[in-house]
C-alpha cells in the first residue's frame, strides 16, 4: 500500500498543478475582473439593395469599446470602426464602398476590446457576454484574443423579387433661352417609377435647374443668362416592387431627356434618384428685346377686310416675317374668327357680333433675342406672346379684339370664367367683374377655385391666399387641392394638406422629411430639441437632423444624438 501510495503522490500533485494553472491556460484570471454580461448594438442599418454597408453603430456598454488587434475603431481595407461585413452568398468580404445586391445574404461582425478591469469571461471560464443586434440575438462569437472578441449577426437574404427599371423617358423640358424662366412642367414616361413633386426655393414639381457657369442653383423666378450653361435635374421615385439597381448593385437604367442621354445620375435615397441633362451653353452675343410696339394695324370693323400691313419698332432689333400661305397667313399676319372658329382669308369681311383675333410673327435681328422680359403692344393695347411657338429668335404675338358692335367683351348671358387676349377673367353680364378679388369659385366648375385681382385670374401667382378664415395653396393661380407637404410663401415654409394650410398643427410632422411645425409653419429659425411621441429629436433649422450624430447642448445639458434622435 505504501509503495502504491508513493507512486500515486506525484500523479495527485500533477493533477493539483493542472487545476491551479487552468485559469492561466484559458487566458483570463477568474474572479479578478468584472464580467461583461451583455452588449446591445443598436442603430445598425440593415442591408438594403443598392445601399452601402453601415459602420456607425451605438453600443450601450462602456466596459468595452469597438476595436481589434489592440487598435480602437480598427480600420483597414475590409474593416471600418471595428465593423466588418461579409457576403455569405458570394463567400467574400465586402468593402465600405461596395453596395448590397439583391438575393444575397450578409453577415456583420463587430469587434470589441474589453477595458481594464473587465472581461468577456464568466468566473467559470465560459463566455459571459450575450450580444444583440437591433434587438436580435447574435449569430456567433469570435475570439481574437482574451480581451478582444467579435460578435456576428447573419441578416436574412435580400429579396430578389424587385423588377429592375430599365428605361426612363423625360420629355417636354423647355431648353434654356436667354431671358426666359426655367421650365418645371415635364413629362416622365416609364414603368415602375414616378416623378417627385417636391418643391422648395430651388425645386419645383420635383425639377431643379442649376447654373453650371455660376456654380449655383437657380430659382423659378430667375431668368437664363447669356453665355451661361445650365443643368436640369428631375427627381424620380421607384414604385413598390421596382428598383433602380441590378442584382449586382449596379444602376442599369437608361434615361433620356428630350431624346438625349442623361448627363448625370444622382442617388438621393435607395428609391429616389435624380436624372440630369446639361444643355449647351447659351450664346453670349444676344440682348433681349424688352419692348415691341405695333401700330397702324386696322382693328376689325363690320364689312371691312382684314388688314395685313402695320408699323413696328424697334426696327433695328426686330423684323417682320413675309410668310404667305394658303392657310390664312399673309405677310406674317393671320386673322381668326373666334366665334366661327375659323381663319379668315384676305378677302373675308368682318361680321357684327363676332370676336376676332390677330396673330403677328416677328424675328430678332442678329445680336438680339426674345425672352420673358419682352412685352408687346398693338395699337397701344397690351398683346399676348404665345410662348408655345416662340423661340429666342422668333416671336408669335396674339391679340383679341372685343366683339364687333356689342360693346361687351363677353356674351351678356354668360356667367363664369372666360379667356380674353390671353388672360382668364371672371365675367358676368358681358363684362369683367372687377370686384372679384382673392380666392373665387368657378360657378360652372364648383371644384375649381381661382386667385383673382380685379376680376382677372393671376396665372403667374403661386403661394398662399386667405378665404373665409382659412389659407389655401394656389399654383399658377389655381387652388391645388392635390398638394400636401411643404410649400414656400413670403419667405417662409408652410405645411399644407389637400391644399389647405394646417394651422391647427404644432409639433413634428413628416412629409418625406421630418419638420418642426408651429401653427402650420416650419420653424426654419429654430435649432434645438423637440419632443414627439415620447422621444426627443434634434431639429436643425426646422428639420429633424437625421444626418447628424454626436453631442448636442440644450437647455444647459449635453445630450447624445444618433441620426437625429436623442439616445440614452
Amino acid at each position: 500500500m505504501k509503495r502504491t501510495l508513493r507512486k500515486a503522490l506525484p500523479l495527485l500533485a500533477a493533477l493539483a498543478l493542472i487545476v491551479l494553472i487552468a485559469p492561466a491556460l484559458t487566458g483570463h484570471a477568474a474572479g479578478a475582473d468584472t464580467a461583461i454580461t451583455s452588449l446591445d448594438i443598436t442603430y445598425l442599418d440593415e442591408p438594403a439593395v443598392g445601399k452601402n454597408p453601415d459602420y456607425v453603430v451605438t453600443v450601450d456598454n462602456r466596459a468595452c469599446y469597438q476595436g481589434k488587434s489592440g487598435k480602437a475603431y480598427y480600420t483597414d481595407d475590409w474593416w471600418k470602426n471595428g465593423v466588418y461585413w461579409y457576403d455569405l452568398t458570394a463567400n467574400a468580404p465586402i468593402k465600405p464602398t461596395d453596395t448590397f445586391a439583391a438575393g444575397h445574404q450578409y453577415r456583420v461582425v463587430i469587434a470589441f476590446i474589453s477595458r481594464s478591469g473587465y472581461t468577456f469571461y464568466s468566473s467559470g471560464g465560459g463566455i459571459a457576454t450575450k450580444c444583440t443586434f437591433n434587438g436580435k440575438q447574435a449569430t456567433d462569437t469570435i475570439r481574437y484574443a482574451d480581451d478582444n472578441f467579435g460578435f456576428s449577426y447573419d441578416f436574412p437574404a435580400l429579396s430578389a423579387g424587385s423588377t429592375v427599371i430599365s428605361a426612363i423617358t423625360i420629355t417636354g423640358v423647355d431648353a434654356p433661352e436667354i431671358g426666359r424662366n426655367p421650365d418645371y412642367n415635364v413629362t416622365v414616361s416609364a414603368t415602375g417609377c414616378y416623378k417627385d413633386d417636391y418643391s422648395s426655393s430651388t425645386w419645383k414639381n420635383g425639377v431643379r435647374w442649376y447654373d453650371l457657369t455660376a456654380d449655383a442653383a437657380i430659382k423659378p423666378t430667375d431668368a437664363f443668362v447669356a453665355g451661361h450653361q445650365y443643368r436640369v435635374t428631375v427627381s424620380i421615385y421607384s414604385s413598390s416592387g421596382y428598383t433602380f439597381y441590378s442584382d449586382g448593385g449596379g444602376v442599369p437604367v437608361k434615361c433620356t431627356i428630350n431624346g438625349k442621354s442623361a448627363t448625370k445620375i444622382s442617388i438621393y435615397e435607395e428609391d429616389n434618384f435624380g436624372f440630369s441633362y446639361d444643355f449647351p451653353a447659351l450664346s453670349a452675343g444676344t440682348t433681349v428685346v424688352d419692348a415691341i410696339t405695333i401700330t397702324e394695324l386696322d382693328p376689325p370693323a363690320v364689312g371691312n377686310a382684314p388688314d395685313y400691313y402695320y408699323t413696328y419698332s424697334p426696327s433695328n432689333k426686330v423684323q417682320h416675317v413675309s410668310q404667305t400661305s394658303d392657310d390664312g397667313w399673309k405677310a406674317g399676319v393671320l386673322w381668326a374668327d373666334n366665334t366661327a372658329n375659323e381663319t379668315l382669308s384676305a378677302s373675308a369681311a368682318f361680321v357684327a357680333g363676332h370676336v376676332y383675333e390677330v396673330w403677328v410673327q416677328l424675328t430678332a435681328k442678329d445680336g438680339y433675342s426674345f425672352g420673358d422680359a419682352t412685352t408687346v403692344t398693338i395699337n397701344g393695347v397690351a398683346a399676348r406672346i404665345n410662348w408655345d411657338y416662340t423661340t429666342a429668335d422668333h416671336i408669335l404675338i396674339q391679340h383679341t379684339f372685343p366683339a364687333l358692335g356689342s360693346g361687351h367683351l363677353f356674351p351678356t348671358d354668360y356667367h363664369g370664367f372666360a379667356t380674353y387676349d390671353g388672360g382668364l377673367f371672371y365675367a358676368y353680364g358681358g363684362d369683367v367683374v372687377t370686384s372679384a378679388n382673392g380666392v373665387v369659385q368657378d360657378p360652372n366648375h364648383p371644384e375649381t377655385w381661382y386667385f383673382c385681382a380685379n376680376g382677372q385670374v393671376q396665372l403667374q401667382y403661386t403661394g398662399l391666399a386667405e378665404y373665409d378664415g382659412e389659407w389655401f395653396y394656389l399654383e399658377n393661380g389655381v387652388l391645388d387641392t392635390g398638394r400636401s407637404g411643404p410649400v414656400l410663401y413670403d419667405g417662409g415654409t408652410f405645411i399644407v394638406g389637400a391644399g389647405r394650410l394646417l394651422r391647427e398643427y404644432t409639433g413634428l410632422l413628416q412629409y418625406r422629411l421630418w419638420y418642426f411645425v408651429v401653427n402650420g409653419q416650419v420653424q426654419t429659425q429654430y435649432t434645438g430639441l423637440a419632443q414627439y411621441d415620447g422621444a426627443w429629436f434634434y431639429v436643425i433649422q426646422g428639420r429633424v437632423g437625421t444626418e447628424y450624430s454626436g453631442p448636442v447642448v440644450y437647455d444647459g445639458h449635453t445630450f447624445n444624438v444618433v441620426a437625429g434622435q436623442v439616445v440614452s
